[in-house]
């Protein structure tokens, strides 16, 4: 038999040169994008026509903010020299607020020593004692009004609604606060100031009398004074029509 052929002889590539660049691996193509199913909207359903109403949701109730105002002292009403000469004479008894942590919202019955200085201040003594006796202060004009007129608790109690603006007699002085709950016997009101409840009996109470002096030189018979009860405001002639009617 014939011998088997041969291979023809095959040229081997040369070597690489020691110099020679690192042959660069090219990058795997990147697979398609493959866009993301859209999702059908969903059919509307129509209910039968005699299907019943849906039920009506009752309003939820206001919540009775805590929040105060923080304003500054000098937006107090601020009586003229000849106003406070008039309004606070030696011995007349006055009610005093005060600006500090502690005590704001807060009246404290006290009698006036004094005629008020030229500074505007006005020297005024305690009704409540001390430690150490009769406490006496100079206090600033701003910081007094007249006795609010008083109001039995016969005739505000009937008026009273969530809300109102009132006075808690607290600590041998009256506190600011706000009614939260009407009950049968009694009442739960907020300090708003300080964010405290308490339960109480209208005994407790007296309307937030607020003492405006710029309505006092426009209206004289109104005093200066107004009070707000039952989501309604009066001034003090308004609520004198309203007692006598």
């Amino acid at each position: 038999p014939a011998p088997p052929p041969q291979p023809a002889d095959v040229p081997m590539p040369d070597a690489p040169s020691a110099d020679a660049p690192a042959p660069v691996a090219s990058a795997p193509t990147p697979p398609a994008a493959v866009e993301a199913p859209v999702a059908a909207e969903p059919a509307t359903v129509e209910p039968p026509p005699d299907a019943p109403a849906p039920p009506v949701k009752p309003p939820l109730e206001p919540e009775v903010s805590a929040e105060v105002s923080k304003d500054p002292p000098s937006e107090l009403p601020i009586p003229t020299p000849d106003e406070a000469r008039l309004l606070y004479t030696p011995g007349t008894a006055v009610e005093v607020t005060s600006f500090e942590d502690g005590l704001r919202g807060s009246w404290y019955r006290a009698s006036v020593v004094a005629p008020p200085s030229v500074a505007g201040t006005v020297r005024v003594r305690y009704a409540v004692n001390g430690a150490n006796g009769p406490e006496e202060e100079e206090v600033a004009a701003n910081r007094l009004r007249p006795l609010p007129p008083d109001l039995s608790t016969s005739e505000i109690k009937p008026l009273l609604s969530r809300g109102d603006a009132l006075e808690l007699f607290y600590s041998q002085g009256w506190w600011d606060v706000v009614v939260v709950e009407l009950k049968k016997s009694n009442l739960v009101v907020l300090a708003p100031e300080y964010d405290k409840k308490h339960t109480v009996t209208a005994k407790a109470l007296r309307p937030r009398w607020v003492f405006d002096l710029s309505s006092r030189r426009q209206d004289p018979s109104s005093e200066g004074w107004a009070l707000r009860l039952g989501g309604r405001a009066f001034t003090l002639a308004e609520w004198r029509e309203k007692a006598a009617a």
